[in-house]
């Protein structure tokens, strides 16, 4: 078993009390060296901002002007350095492979009250290519429409900037904020999208925003513009040689935090099938133990065998926050995070099934926090 630690770098910019800087990113990697992580997922998009200095993307890199607490520290840090070179150049440095992390459905984030979230300016400027109410008045904007060509490019464009660093591999996550900053909260809400509304009308015969339709029949038409999205991002991937994985949920339509507001179908045993990812990552929810011994088995077991087939790999994706409050106040402590008995008791389970390719602990803040680094240490269960 491989352990990736997910390093969401604005997070720990966020709440280091001296700036995360060169120094400490050498640090992180030499303690993931010393203790058996090889590979980093290192964290770009902040929601709809990024935490590296874009230029195709300048507008969403945090300026003067307006901020809070969290863009001030990352402006500095912005400002005297770049995060993914340097991490980049010191990972390797420690034999670390850094995977450059992208969300794909994450460009808005406002907590209520605020005047100042994290939102991309590509969907401010632009909020017909976020996902629409079946009414055509409400927005999720953290989601983007990929069956537009304006869309597609916005995120190709960031995707060929990053392959221009020295990065190991590309990690594509569908995980997203969006469903805490959308004003209706009703099941299957958003995602009646002009293209996926003329599309379903031309196969089916039927308007789904004014008549009865297929829920699962639309979610599969709003995955296959996805599906061609990822195709193309797959092709400049190739180009650099590196390998390209997808994070997403189990359950065959359900949009990772955005469900079941919005619902779309990620085809990944296409995605494998068709040779345009070469990983597939699971995320394990909110807490592993939550899960049923029929769900690790059918992803340690039936989905890992599916992709061997193919010479692909599975990945399970595990949270270290507790943000359930079953093992602590999650107000109480600045950092709520899994116990380090409970953290061993997962990592053991999960050594047990060999066909599993690596382990992706989320986040770094909460192993560097805790000084859980012994214990994540995948020598230990073997």
């Amino acid at each position: 078993m491989k352990i990736v630690m997910n390093m969401d770098y604005y997070d720990d910019v966020l709440t280091s009390e001296t700036p995360y800087d060169e120094t400490k990113i050498e640090q992180f990697m030499r303690q993931c060296r010393d203790n058996g992580v090889e590979i980093v997922h290192w964290r770009l998009s902040i929601c709809g901002k990024l935490a590296y200095p874009s230029k195709v993307r300048a507008e969403d890199v945090f300026r003067e002007g307006p901020s809070n607490v969290a863009g001030d520290k990352m402006r500095a840090i912005l400002e005297s350095f770049d995060p993914l070179e340097a991490a980049v150049r010191l990972g390797h440095q420690y034999g670390i492979k850094i995977y450059a992390w992208i969300t794909v459905m994450d460009e808005y984030y406002m907590r209520q009250g605020d005047t100042i979230g994290l939102e991309s300016e590509f969907v401010i400027k632009h909020p017909k290519y976020t996902w629409i109410s079946r009414d055509g008045q409400h927005h999720m904007l953290g989601a983007i429409c990929y069956d537009y060509l304006e869309v597609v490019e916005h995120r190709l464009r960031e995707i060929e900037e990053v392959l221009t660093y020295d990065i190991d591999g590309l990690y594509l996550c569908t995980r997203s904020h969006a469903k805490h900053s959308i004003p209706v909260l009703q099941d299957d809400y958003y995602g009646y999208n002009e293209p996926w509304v003329r599309k379903y009308k031309e196969r089916y015969g039927v308007d789904v925003r004014t008549e009865a339709f297929d829920s699962d029949l639309l979610s599969e038409i709003r995955g296959e513009s996805f599906t061609e999205f990822l195709r193309l991002a797959s092709e400049r991937v190739r180009r650099k040689g590196i390998p390209l994985i997808i994070g997403l949920r189990k359950s065959k339509h359900e949009a990772m935090n955005m469900y079941p507001y919005a619902k779309m179908f990620y085809d990944w045993q296409k995605w494998v099938k068709e040779d345009i990812v070469d990983e597939v990552s699971m995320c394990a929810g909110e807490d592993f133990h939550d899960q049923t011994p029929e769900w690790l088995t059918e992803i340690a077991e039936e989905m890992a065998d599916y992709c061997l087939a193919y010479g692909k790999k599975m990945n399970v994706w595990m949270r270290m926050w507790d943000w359930s409050n079953k093992y602590s106040e999650r107000t109480a402590v600045p950092c709520p995070t899994k116990p380090a008995e409970v953290v061993r008791d997962i990592l053991r389970t999960l050594a047990s099934y060999p066909k599993l390719n690596t382990v992706a602990l989320h986040e770094a803040l909460n192993v560097e926090h805790h000084n859980l680094w012994a214990d994540i240490d995948p020598r230990k269960y073997k």
